[in-house]
C-alpha cells in the first residue's frame, strides 16, 4: 500500500505540472491481459480529481490522436490504417 500511495502521489504531481504548463499527455493501461486494455482507473481517478483538461489528453479518442500525429509528424492516418 505504501508503494502504491507513492506512485499515485508521483503521478498526481506529473499531471499537475502538465496541467499547469499545458503539456498534452497520453493515458495508457499498460495491460498484460486483453480484458484490461484501455482500462486505467488510477489515472482516470487522478485526472478527475485534478480537473485535468480533456483537451490535453492526446489519446482521448482516435480522431484526436490521429490529428495530433499529423500535426507533429506530418503523417496522415485514417481509421482504416
Amino acid at each position: 500500500i505504501r508503494r502504491h500511495s507513492r506512485i499515485k502521489a508521483f503521478g498526481a504531481e506529473i499531471y499537475r505540472i502538465c496541467k499547469e504548463e499545458r503539456i498534452p499527455i497520453v493515458v495508457s493501461s499498460d495491460a498484460h491481459f486483453h480484458q484490461l486494455v484501455g482500462k486505467a482507473p488510477i489515472a482516470e481517478q487522478l485526472l478527475n480529481e485534478l480537473n485535468f483538461p480533456q483537451e490535453l489528453i492526446a489519446n482521448l479518442d482516435a480522431a484526436r490522436i490521429m490529428a495530433h500525429a499529423e500535426q507533429k509528424h506530418g503523417s496522415l492516418f485514417t481509421e482504416n490504417d
